[in-house]
Protein backbone atom coordinates (compact mmCIF):
# COMPACT_ATOMS: atom_id res chain seq x y z
CA UNK A 1 0.00 0.00 0.00
CA UNK A 2 1.25 3.61 -0.98
CA UNK A 3 0.60 5.60 1.75
CA UNK A 4 3.28 8.11 1.08
CA UNK A 5 1.72 8.39 -2.71
CA UNK A 6 -1.35 9.71 -1.04
CA UNK A 7 0.20 11.85 1.25
CA UNK A 8 2.44 13.50 -1.70
CA UNK A 9 -0.99 13.95 -3.66
CA UNK A 10 -2.87 15.32 -0.67
CA UNK A 11 0.31 18.33 -0.30
CA UNK A 12 -0.22 19.40 -4.25
CA UNK A 13 -4.25 19.26 -3.90
CA UNK A 14 -3.86 16.86 -7.31
CA UNK A 15 -7.77 14.55 -7.38
CA UNK A 16 -6.29 12.57 -10.38
CA UNK A 17 -2.81 11.91 -7.82
CA UNK A 18 -5.38 10.97 -4.49
CA UNK A 19 -7.74 9.20 -6.36
CA UNK A 20 -5.45 6.80 -8.15
CA UNK A 21 -3.28 6.51 -4.75
CA UNK A 22 -6.57 5.46 -2.99
CA UNK A 23 -7.32 3.01 -5.57
CA UNK A 24 -3.66 1.55 -5.24
CA UNK A 25 -4.53 1.03 -1.40
CA UNK A 26 -7.73 -0.41 -2.47
CA UNK A 27 -6.26 -2.90 -4.61
CA UNK A 28 -3.85 -3.58 -2.44
CA UNK A 29 -6.35 -4.34 0.74
CA UNK A 30 -7.97 -6.64 -1.65
CA UNK A 31 -4.91 -8.69 -3.05
CA UNK A 32 -4.32 -8.88 0.49
CA UNK A 33 -8.03 -10.29 1.38
CA UNK A 34 -7.46 -12.99 -0.95
CA UNK A 35 -4.08 -13.74 0.13
CA UNK A 36 -5.83 -14.54 3.56
CA UNK A 37 -2.63 -11.51 5.02
CA UNK A 38 -5.51 -8.74 6.79
CA UNK A 39 -4.32 -5.56 7.62
CA UNK A 40 -2.77 -5.05 10.84
CA UNK A 41 -3.82 -2.64 13.57
CA UNK A 42 -1.59 0.14 12.82
CA UNK A 43 -2.25 -0.28 8.83
CA UNK A 44 -5.93 -0.41 9.29
CA UNK A 45 -5.73 2.82 11.85
CA UNK A 46 -3.46 4.19 9.04
CA UNK A 47 -6.06 3.55 6.30
CA UNK A 48 -8.52 4.68 8.49
CA UNK A 49 -6.65 8.13 8.78
CA UNK A 50 -6.12 8.47 4.75
CA UNK A 51 -10.20 8.09 3.91
CA UNK A 52 -11.00 10.56 6.83
CA UNK A 53 -8.26 12.85 5.36
CA UNK A 54 -9.72 12.51 1.87
CA UNK A 55 -13.61 12.92 2.50
CA UNK A 56 -12.74 15.90 4.40
CA UNK A 57 -10.65 17.63 1.43
CA UNK A 58 -12.74 19.45 -1.04
CA UNK A 59 -10.94 20.81 -4.03
CA UNK A 60 -13.66 22.61 -5.80
CA UNK A 61 -15.67 24.90 -3.37
CA UNK A 62 -18.99 26.85 -4.48
CA UNK A 63 -19.30 30.22 -2.76
CA UNK A 64 -22.72 31.72 -2.13
CA UNK A 65 -25.57 30.65 0.50
CA UNK A 66 -28.49 29.70 -2.00
CA UNK A 67 -29.76 26.09 -2.18
CA UNK A 68 -28.32 25.60 -5.15
CA UNK A 69 -24.48 26.26 -4.07
CA UNK A 70 -24.93 24.22 -0.43
CA UNK A 71 -26.05 21.37 -2.70
CA UNK A 72 -22.80 21.70 -5.27
CA UNK A 73 -20.75 21.81 -2.19
CA UNK A 74 -22.48 18.14 -1.29
CA UNK A 75 -21.39 16.69 -4.29
CA UNK A 76 -18.83 14.21 -3.63
CA UNK A 77 -15.57 14.53 -5.85
CA UNK A 78 -13.32 11.78 -7.80
CA UNK A 79 -11.20 10.84 -4.72
CA UNK A 80 -14.06 10.83 -2.67
CA UNK A 81 -15.64 8.26 -4.70
CA UNK A 82 -11.87 6.45 -4.77
CA UNK A 83 -12.14 6.48 -0.48
CA UNK A 84 -15.20 5.07 -0.25
CA UNK A 85 -13.67 1.85 -2.57
CA UNK A 86 -11.13 1.74 0.42
CA UNK A 87 -13.86 2.17 2.99
CA UNK A 88 -15.90 -0.70 1.22
CA UNK A 89 -12.15 -3.12 1.12
CA UNK A 90 -11.85 -2.39 4.84
CA UNK A 91 -15.72 -3.18 5.07
CA UNK A 92 -14.21 -6.74 3.55
CA UNK A 93 -11.35 -7.47 5.55
CA UNK A 94 -12.79 -6.48 9.42
CA UNK A 95 -13.88 -9.66 10.72
CA UNK A 96 -15.80 -7.46 13.33
CA UNK A 97 -17.01 -4.12 11.86
CA UNK A 98 -14.75 -1.33 13.11
CA UNK A 99 -16.83 1.57 11.92
CA UNK A 100 -14.83 4.46 13.55
CA UNK A 101 -14.64 6.82 10.66
CA UNK A 102 -14.75 10.46 11.51
CA UNK A 103 -17.82 11.36 8.44
CA UNK A 104 -20.96 10.44 8.67
CA UNK A 105 -21.04 9.62 4.71
CA UNK A 106 -17.72 7.26 5.06
CA UNK A 107 -19.68 5.59 7.80
CA UNK A 108 -22.60 5.00 6.14
CA UNK A 109 -20.93 3.63 3.51
CA UNK A 110 -19.13 1.24 5.90
CA UNK A 111 -22.11 -0.04 7.35
CA UNK A 112 -24.27 -0.39 3.83
CA UNK A 113 -21.13 -2.55 2.74
CA UNK A 114 -21.43 -4.59 5.79
CA UNK A 115 -25.07 -5.28 5.95
CA UNK A 116 -24.56 -6.10 1.77
CA UNK A 117 -21.68 -8.86 2.54
CA UNK A 118 -23.89 -10.16 5.45
CA UNK A 119 -27.14 -10.40 3.33
CA UNK A 120 -24.65 -11.95 0.48
CA UNK A 121 -23.28 -14.75 2.97
CA UNK A 122 -26.55 -15.31 4.65
CA UNK A 123 -28.51 -15.71 1.25
CA UNK A 124 -28.48 -19.60 -0.24
CA UNK A 125 -29.64 -18.07 -3.34
CA UNK A 126 -26.45 -16.78 -4.12
CA UNK A 127 -23.65 -18.95 -6.19
CA UNK A 128 -20.32 -17.28 -3.82
CA UNK A 129 -18.77 -19.06 -6.20
CA UNK A 130 -19.01 -16.87 -8.57
CA UNK A 131 -17.78 -13.81 -6.69
CA UNK A 132 -14.56 -15.19 -6.83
Amino acid sequence: MDFDEFKESLGIGDQAAMSHALESISNSIAIRIREGNPLSEEERARTRDIVDQARALRIQEFSGSDPAARAADRIPERHHYAAYSVVRALAEQDREPQNDFADDRVRSVYESHRHYLERRASDPTINKEAFV
